[in-house]
């Protein structure tokens, strides 16, 4: 009789939410992590807020800083208000911080990131949030 072997089991499945109105930005993230976690990206940080609403849960959420309507901050203080435990989830990007939105940045206490970001830097912020668990 043979043995069957299953390998080594699987990592849970981890999801980061990726908050950004640049399409090639979101898809970019969504390619480096494809082997690591679900990338679910939304354009406009009241959707992003609505999925945190209805109860999904994220592992590391990427926001950007300049969004339209809703920007980086100000989302920031909203999912705080909603979910508390996601506050240390979330990691700023920007491409360029507009100047009136750079003092509610740095009240947040939030690392922020400049694009271009590599994949080798994405994954490192999923693994050592998922050390933290």
């Amino acid at each position: 009789m043979s043995s069957i072997s299953l390998g080594t089991p699987l990592p849970p499945q981890r999801r980061v939410l990726v908050v950004d109105d640049e399409p090639l930005f979101g898809r970019a993230v969504a390619r480096a992590m494809r082997k690591h976690a679900e990338v679910v990206l939304e354009w406009t940080g009241a959707l992003a807020l609505d999925r945190v609403a209805q109860g999904e849960q994220f592992d590391l959420i990427l926001c950007d800083v300049a969004l339209p309507g809703l920007n980086g901050p100000d989302f920031f203080e909203r999912l705080v208000d909603a979910v508390p435990e996601l506050e240390a989830r979330l990691v700023f990007v920007t491409g360029g911080a507009v100047e009136e939105i750079e003092a509610k940045l740095r009240r947040t206490g939030r690392p922020c990131l400049r694009k271009p970001i590599t994949g080798a830097i994405l994954i490192s912020l999923l693994e050592r949030r998922a050390e933290r668990e």
